[in-house]
């Protein structure tokens, strides 16, 4: 079974408090997540992690009564999120059928809080980069999210490691990963930019030519 574990913040605003954790409980193949409430622009928000993928599902601009029964919000935005990282639709039922028994308690994993809590701070300066909620486009800072590299998986992201964790479960091969190649050190002596080798004698991004030139 899958706990969601909040933070004692949003504990305090949930009114049906569910822990049936006990050393018998079957473990969920996906892991527990972990929830928090936060505020942007003094607007309620909540963001949930998974423990084991740190992929995040966030959902802005709430109120206490749309969490005060937390599950079948959470079971809403972990689907919406789904959709929106391009999960197919099969994977989308699948994974939210796993969550339709779900337990609630407290946090356990500091580590896990520690994610929970960058992810919500990269949200918060996104969002107030583009000027507030009003001009955010929430979509794409849930994709952002969750294709942005942490070090607690090893600089992987959280989509990939989803994916990873779901192909496993589902026993399908591991797709492969293709990121593009990172680029050289060698700065351009003009502009500073990155050049395409260290043997450049042109710079692509400020039109620079030195040939032949010593």
């Amino acid at each position: 079974m899958p706990f969601l574990r909040c933070t004692s913040k949003l504990l305090a605003d949930i009114d049906d408090l569910r822990s049936k954790e006990s050393p018998e409980s079957p473990v969920s193949p996906l892991g527990d997540w972990y929830g928090h409430l936060f505020s942007i622009d003094r607007r309620k928000c909540l963001m949930f992690i998974n423990e084991p993928t740190l992929f995040v599902c966030p959902i802005f601009d709430v109120v206490k009564a749309d969490y005060r029964d937390i599950a079948p919000l959470f079971r809403k935005v972990l689907a919406w999120t789904l959709r929106e990282t391009t999960f197919p639709e099969d994977d989308v039922a699948w994974i939210v059928g796993l969550h339709e028994d779900l337990a609630v308690g407290p946090t356990v994993n500091r580590s896990t809080v520690a994610s929970l809590n960058n992810r919500i701070a990269n949200a918060k300066s996104t969002v107030l980069w583009h000027g507030g909620l009003g001009c955010s486009e929430i979509a794409s800072i849930a994709v952002l999210l969750n294709q942005t590299p942490m070090k607690p998986i090893g600089y992987s992201n959280g989509l990939e490691q989803m994916q990873s964790l779901v192909d496993k479960c589902l026993n399908r091969p591991v797709r492969k990963k293709i990121r593009p190649a990172p680029e050289p050190d060698t700065p351009c002596p003009f502009c500073g930019k990155p050049l395409r080798s260290a043997d450049a004698q042109q710079c692509f991004r400020c039109g620079a030519d030195w040939h032949g030139k010593p």
